[in-house]
């Protein structure tokens, strides 16, 4: 249903003169008639009105016509900036994420998400457990190419800085697993559980997306500054050429990991799993010996 915003309203202000001139011309029109008589005055009356009521109706219908094929208020919808700097608005995201029945969730390392999910008194989680809420995580493996490059464009002096990121979000992941055990173990209704799967991936993810239902917040990744410093752009599904490449590459990340790069399957009430050959990825690997 079409809001009705001023733009509408002046439309329709607008067809109502239009058809205003329409019963003009036809009352007019119809005033012509009753002029009866031949003589030369009658006949000059009876022709002004007639044309005067031919004019207004062929007015009001070239006007309403091209009102209707031309000018018929559409929705406005178009990518907005949600935000000029992501770090500033994770308040305003979590409050999103706490209202949406359906989440995705892509980036480098996903810590805030994950942070918020691993909370003693997450509500997220609670509405997982009792609400139906379906939640999907992909963020990057620990030592792969991708976080090496990464890490340069972030300004971090050593990869090491942004592994260890990246092992925080694993370290994470493992808890959030440890907690929906333990709520499972100790009862809840199954019927009413909703789903989580936590990936990772080794691909370039080229920037962060969040989808909270219909709408998806593409968060900008550039090579001069570090994510949570960028913008975001909102991006609503009545936009589907840009929706549909962003939900697709989503997609295709999420597909590729589901063999080796799954980390936590909690589905629909059973009990949660956890990858245990992520278990290898937690602790930073050992130094090399010296000769």
């Amino acid at each position: 249903m079409m809001r009705w915003n001023k733009g509408k309203k002046e439309w329709l202000d607008r067809l109502q003169v239009d058809i205003i001139l329409l019963l003009l011309g036809v009352i007019v029109a119809m005033v012509s008639v009753l002029f009866s008589g031949m003589t030369p005055g009658i006949l000059a009356w009876r022709t002004i009105f007639l044309t005067t009521g031919t004019a207004l109706l062929t007015t009001g219908f070239a006007s309403l016509l091209y009102r209707i094929l031309y000018l018929l208020p559409k929705e406005r919808v178009s990518i907005k900036l949600w935000c000029e700097r992501r770090l500033s608005n994770y308040g305003e995201d979590a409050y999103l994420t706490e209202r949406a029945q359906r989440i995705d969730v892509l980036g480098v390392a996903c810590r805030h998400f994950l942070e918020t999910l691993a909370a003693p008194t997450s509500s997220l989680r609670e509405r997982i457990l009792h609400h139906g809420v379906r939640v999907r995580v992909l963020f990057v493996l620990p030592g792969s190419p991708y976080a090496q490059q990464r890490a340069l464009e972030d300004g971090k002096v050593d990869v090491k800085d942004i592994n260890k990121d990246l092992r925080t979000s694993l370290g994470l992941a493992k808890k959030i697993h440890h907690d929906l055990q333990n709520k499972i173990k100790g009862g809840v209704d199954r019927l009413r559980c909703g789903t989580l799967e936590i990936r990772v991936t080794g691909h370039c993810i080229y920037h962060s997306l969040t989808r909270l239902d219909d709408v998806i917040y593409w968060g900008l990744y550039t090579a001069h500054k570090p994510g949570s410093e960028s913008p975001s752009l909102m991006i609503p599904s009545t936009v589907p050429s840009v929706h549909g490449d962003l939900t697709d590459h989503f997609t295709k990340l999420w597909s590729d990991a589901e063999k080796d790069g799954w980390v936590v399957r909690f589905m629909q009430g059973d009990l949660p799993i956890f990858n245990e050959k992520m278990e290898g990825y937690l602790n930073p690997p050992a130094a090399p010996e010296a000769d």
